[in-house]
């Protein structure tokens, strides 16, 4: 027993003082270098397959055109087959192939088993950096797979328990094997999450919330263990998507990288521009409605810009909570009336705020009390549309299959342009001309 505890303990405290330098501080020095792929080149081997993964796309490319072979297999060597095939991901075929060639059959089989999979489902996600045991497993045969586990890893094996006939039956805490005799371990047990190998990541990121530990399980029909999602992975996926969402929710499409030339630019955006003219047009039709108001009272056309420009930025505000909340799957059916409401009711108070301060400001700049309250009236109701439309368009567009990143900005930004300036010239008209 002592000598077991004093296996385990020991790797503990020599993992403990394994990192140099937090992944963040490699990155920050790599990304603002002058020479990127010289600070990169400094990262200790056993680090250079992780920051690799978490760099900037355009980095990814450029370092991976200069990377000798020779290089690419003393960092792969350093991760678990999973990384690799995420790391090969990023290369041509080509290269693809000669690395391949250089690893020993083991490994190479691994991977080539990996690579078969379609990479957003979630056998194309997953690792091979677990073991597995049976209940009844004595602990020489744990302690021989454990010790060669940590031959090949910095970090203790997320152990899973199958079957007889290989079906997943749960997962044992690794530091169970610190105090726990063999004949223990049935007692040991607990569930774990898992998902069947052709399930997306939108259906995975739910169950990852179930999870206690930092994975869950790739199982087969038959619930036959194919391998493991760790949730880093995950993290990073999500990132990344959340990073194109951004995007999106910009008019910029994905693909498009911050070095891209001025034509790779203009292909990606020139189309959301066009329909954000077409609103920008829709907006001055309502308003050429009340040109003789306009001609009548000309100061109203100070205050036009302000009320499209809060109704805009408050649409805003509120697409990018839905939105991302849609991509998270922190808003499900069953949250979404609350959210529209707890929304409009943010836009209620904002408009008041909001309002009452232009309406202050119009009193003693223009000595006109009754354009400060139209004013204030007009803010109000652009925030709550702001709000409403804000909240409801994602939702929307996200029933009819159509990226509300995308499309909601134009939709929302027209119907606040609209819903405000018709409001607002129609009180100006009834009230003051």
């Amino acid at each position: 027993m002592a000598d077991k505890k004093t296996f385990f303990l020991d790797f503990k405290q020599e993992n403990e003082n394994m990192d140099e330098k937090h992944l963040e501080e490699y990155l920050s020095e790599i990304v603002n270098s002058s020479e990127p792929y010289e600070e990169f080149k400094k990262v200790p081997r056993k680090k250079k397959a992780v920051v690799f993964l978490e760099l900037p796309k355009h980095l990814q490319k450029l370092f991976s055109k200069k990377m000798k072979i020779s290089r690419i297999i003393k960092i792969l060597k350093t991760v678990d087959p999973g990384d690799i095939v995420d790391f090969l991901e990023l290369f041509t075929d080509r290269k693809k192939k000669r690395i391949l060639k250089e690893f020993d059959s083991s490994l190479k089989k691994k991977v080539e088993y990996l690579l078969q999979f379609d990479p957003e489902c979630a056998a194309g996600l997953m690792s091979l950096d677990y073991i597995t045991i049976r209940s009844n497993s004595n602990f020489e045969t744990i302690k021989k797979k454990i010790n060669s586990f940590l031959k090949k890893n910095e970090k203790p094996p997320i152990v899973l328990v199958k079957s007889e006939d290989g079906m997943l039956r749960g997962h044992i805490a690794f530091t169970q094997f610190l105090f726990n005799e063999p004949r223990d371990l049935e007692k040991k047990i607990e569930e774990i999450p898992y998902v069947k190998y052709n399930d997306y990541y939108e259906d995975i990121i739910p169950r990852v919330k179930e999870s206690e530990i930092d994975a869950i399980v790739v199982v087969d029909e038959e619930k036959q263990i194919l391998g493991m999602i760790k949730t880093p992975n995950l993290i990073r996926i999500a990132n990344n998507q959340g990073t194109k969402d951004v995007f999106k929710f910009a008019g910029v499409k994905k693909e498009e990288d911050m070095l891209d030339n001025a034509f790779s630019k203009f292909k990606s955006r020139y189309l959301w521009l066009i329909l954000n003219l077409g609103s920008v047009f829709l907006a001055a039709f309502i308003v050429s409605l009340y040109e003789d108001t306009l001609s009548k009272l000309v100061l109203l056309a100070i205050y036009l810009p302000i009320i499209g420009g809060m109704g805009g930025n408050a649409a805003t505000q509120t697409l990018a909570v839905v939105v991302r909340g849609i991509v998270t799957h922190e808003i499900d059916r069953k949250k979404r009336f609350r959210v529209l409401f707890h929304e409009v009711g943010a836009g209620l108070l904002n408009g008041i705020v909001n309002g009452i301060l232009v309406a202050i400001i119009a009193y003693f700049w223009n000595g006109n009390a009754m354009l400060g309250l139209i004013i204030c009236i007009s803010m109000i109701i652009n925030l709550v549309v702001a709000g409403f439309f804000g909240t409801l368009l994602p939702f929307v567009l996200d029933r009819l299959k159509i990226d509300p990143a995308i499309a909601a900005t134009v939709f929302v930004t027209t119907a606040t342009d609209i819903v405000g300036f018709f409001v607002f010239l129609s009180l100006a008209e009834g009230l003051l001309v």
